[in-house]
């Protein structure tokens, strides 16, 4: 049973989960870009991370992090 949880969740990854992770890098860094005071770009980026890593599937289940993301920027000559 580890094994075909380790091989799913390989193949998940590198197949399907190639796409969430592009698509969680583009909209952050817009996001980040068009909205650099607000957090919504790090929640994006942590769901597409789950959604593309198959975060669901019981077997061989990484270390989950059910923190709240909650992000204070502050950027360079902004105070």
């Amino acid at each position: 049973m580890i094994i075909f949880s380790i091989i799913f969740r390989m193949l998940w990854s590198l197949s399907i989960g190639l796409p969430f992770f592009a698509l969680g890098l583009i909209l952050f860094l817009l996001f980040d870009i068009f909205s650099p005071k607000s957090d919504s770009g790090y929640r994006i980026l942590n769901a597409m991370y789950k959604w593309g890593s198959c975060y669901w599937f019981k077997g061989v289940r990484m270390e989950t992090d059910d923190f709240e993301i909650d992000i204070k920027k502050r950027r360079a000559g902004s105070n």
